[in-house]
This record gives C-alpha cells, sequence and structure tokens, in this order.
C-alpha cells in the first residue's frame, strides 16, 4: 500500500474535499426541497429541464474550462481567463437560442429555462476553474458555498410562501448561480484588476489554446453527453414518475462526484508539472482508494436516510442508490489514470476515443434495457458504463506509461 509522500496534497484534497462535501450538502437540501414539494412527477420533469441545461453548459464549455486548469496556473492567466470570457458568451447566445427554438417547436415554454440553467452554469464554471488554475482552493470552496447557499435561502422563502412550482425552483437555480459569478469575479478581480479583459494576449494564445482543445472539446462534449443523457432518455421512455425516483438516488450520489471531481482539481495542475507528476499520481489514487471505501459505508444508512429526506414515496430509491454506488466506486477510481492520460501526458485523442466509446455502450445500454426494466436498466446501464469507463483508463494508462 502507498503512504502519502506528500502531506500538502492530502491537506489540499482533504480540505477541499470537506468543503466541497459540505456545499454538496447544502446544494442536496434543495433538492429535497424540491423533490418534496413537487412530488415525483413534478421532480421527474424538474430533473428532466434541469438536465438538459446541465447537458447545455457541459457540451457549451468546448474545452476552455480544462484550458483554464492547464494554462492558468501560469503568467498566462488573464489572457486564457480573457480568451474563456468571450467563448462563454458567445455560446451563451447560441444556447439561449437553441433552447428558444426548442422550445416553439416543442411546444414546451418551459425549456426556455433550460438555457438560463446551461448559460448560468457556465460563467459559474468560468471562475471556479479560474480557482482551481490558480490553485487558490479556499475561494474555490466559498464561492460555491455562497451559491448554494443563496439557492437554498430563496428556495426555502419560496416554499414558506407557497410558491415553489417547477418554474420558480429554475429561476432559483439559476439566479444563484448569478450570484455566484458575480462574487468571483469580484474576488479575481482584487488580484488581477483590468488585466482580466486583456484580449491583446488572448489572442496571441488563441491557436495553442484552440490546438489543446479541438480534441478535447469534442471528447469532453461526448463525455457530458454520456454522463448527463440518461435523465432525458429515462424521462422519454419511462415517464416523470419513475425519472423522479432515478433523479432522487441520483442527487445523493452527486454529492461523491462533486469530491471526485474537486480531487481531480487539486491533483490536475500537480500532474501538469513534471516535478509533482509522481507522487501525485500515488497520492491521488490513495485518497480515490479511501475515499471510495468511506462511499460505500454509506449502504449503511440509505434505508433509514432516503425516506427521512424525500419521504415515503421514495422508498424505491433505496436500492438504486445502493447499486449505483457500485458504479460511483468504479467512477472514483478511473479518476487518477484519466487525469494522468489527460492532464500529465496530454494525450486528448485517448480520451476522446474512450468518451465516444463509451456512449455508444451507454446509448445502447439504455435503449436496451430502460424499455423493458424501467429504472433497473437505467441504474444496470450506469453501473456498466462505469466499469468500462475504467478498464478503459487503466489499459490506456498502462499503454501511454510504457510509451512514454
Amino acid at each position: 500500500m502507498w503512504r502519502l509522500t506528500n502531506r500538502q496534497n492530502f491537506f489540499q484534497s482533504a480540505g477541499l474535499s470537506a468543503g466541497t462535501v459540505f456545499n454538496s450538502l447544502l446544494g442536496f437540501v434543495f433538492y429535497i426541497l424540491v423533490a418534496r414539494i413537487l412530488g415525483l412527477s413534478g421532480f421527474g420533469y424538474f430533473s428532466y429541464l434541469l438536465g438538459l441545461g446541465l447537458l447545455a453548459s457541459e457540451l457549451g464549455d468546448l474545452g476552455l474550462g480544462s484550458a483554464l486548469v492547464k494554462f492558468g496556473a501560469q503568467e498566462r492567466f488573464p489572457a486564457i481567463f480573457s480568451l474563456a470570457t468571450l467563448q462563454r458568451i458567445a455560446v451563451g447566445v447560441i444556447i439561449t437560442a437553441v433552447f428558444f427554438v426548442a422550445s416553439i417547436v416543442l411546444g414546451d415554454h418551459l425549456q426556455i429555462y433550460g438555457a438560463a440553467v446551461g448559460v448560468s452554469l457556465l460563467f459559474v464554471s468560468l471562475v471556479t476553474q479560474s480557482f482551481l488554475a490558480r490553485q487558490k482552493y479556499m475561494s474555490y470552496v466559498f464561492v460555491n458555498i455562497f451559491g448554494n447557499t443563496i439557492r437554498l435561502a430563496l428556495t426555502y422563502y419560496l416554499v414558506v410562501l407557497g410558491l415553489l412550482k417547477t418554474v420558480s425552483a429554475l429561476t432559483v437555480f439559476s439566479l444563484a448561480n448569478a450570484a455566484a459569478f458575480i462574487m468571483g469575479i469580484a474576488i479575481l478581480w482584487i488580484n488581477f484588476r483590468w488585466q482580466l479583459l486583456d484580449f491583446t494576449s488572448a489572442r496571441r494564445i488563441l491557436r495553442e489554446v484552440v490546438n489543446y482543445c479541438r480534441w478535447l472539446a469534442l471528447s469532453y462534449g461526448i463525455a457530458s453527453l454520456t454522463a448527463k443523457i440518461d435523465i432525458p432518455i429515462l424521462y422519454l421512455l419511462g415517464g416523470a414518475a419513475v425519472t423522479g425516483i432515478y433523479s432522487s438516488a441520483q442527487k445523493l450520489l452527486s454529492v461523491f462526484a462533486q469530491v471526485a471531481a474537486a480531487l481531480e482539481g487539486v491533483f490536475s495542475p500537480k500532474l501538469s508539472t513534471i516535478s509533482q507528476q509522481t507522487k501525485a499520481f500515488r497520492d491521488y489514487i490513495l485518497i480515490s482508494f479511501l475515499a471510495s471505501l468511506g462511499m460505500l459505508a454509506t449502504i449503511i444508512v440509505s434505508g433509514i436516510v432516503i425516506p427521512l429526506v424525500f419521504g415515503n414515496k421514495y422508498l424505491e430509491a433505496i436500492p438504486a442508490f445502493n447499486w449505483m454506488l457500485v458504479g460511483m466506486v468504479f467512477f472514483f477510481l478511473s479518476g487518477p489514470f484519466t487525469a494522468v492520460v489527460l492532464y500529465q501526458k496530454g494525450k486528448s485523442v485517448w480520451h476522446l476515443t474512450g468518451s465516444a466509446m463509451q456512449l455508444i455502450v451507454s446509448i445502447a445500454l439504455y435503449f436496451g434495457l430502460i424499455p423493458r426494466f424501467g429504472i433497473w436498466g437505467a441504474v444496470t446501464a450506469y453501473i456498466l458504463g462505469q466499469i468500462f469507463n475504467f478498464s478503459y483508463y487503466l489499459v490506456v494508462w498502462q499503454y501511454v506509461r510504457h510509451r512514454s
């Protein structure tokens, strides 16, 4: 068993993970309130629209979030931040237009609220990825907690007034993101001032960033599609009530997914730095393994927690959550190998290949299993997809390690 070779890695990971868990719990309370007030079908429809917005934001990132981490750790942060800002504005306009057209074509005017979710998340990620690039982990945690606190406070206010509906829940979600973005920009402004708008330098690094992102954008887009497409497919094939049950289990899992993202945020800049690569990789594996063990321990209390927080209508989510934890373990353990391939070795083409293969496998499983087995088809497809992802990156890691 490896031991931690760098205490700084441990304390940074522990601190960021603790802050992320607390932040996730704040967000989770928001979902609890929405699930309880809207009911199974209402929560299923809310999750469907929210999922479309989440998908739009991740597809619209175009790899700039990763580029912020890779280039922003150096003196070129103002340049990459300025470039990412312009990209966010352009993509935000496109997302709004696409959802507006979809609302007309589908006859569902609430689709436009999915655009608000997507655009607001794009801009929040602009500041949070900037903090990770600069290794300002306290600022990263603070801005996320600030946004979720605003969201929870507004939601509670609407519950008290009896005004919490699908529209108001999605509106609150987007407004809280906007508040977090403003707070993040204020913090960055203190350190960089007008350098945040260094568009001249942005033009100079445009070609280098495009070369880095050209495969990564497609790769991340496919990976995001794989990760977020389950809710829309389940909603279309299984209905709103089944989607509500599955979504409640998924929201519990999202706490762990955010911890995994936080760990990547700690280690990806270190894996991009030659002097820290070996130590960082070993620490990343050990911390991911320990986190996975702790995550599995929640199976013991899931039978109490889920009905307590969501209500007895969501009892079917208990076994679904327990089994989906297995898939989440493989997701956690694939993190170090994925990060090495992407950040240390810079093999974005392998990331693209893996994302494409996992998307094909996942969609085939969803359409093959959900019509016949409902929620259990979705759960099985999720687990098998994560096992495939872990196996793929383990093999690729072995390959690139021996080739380098």
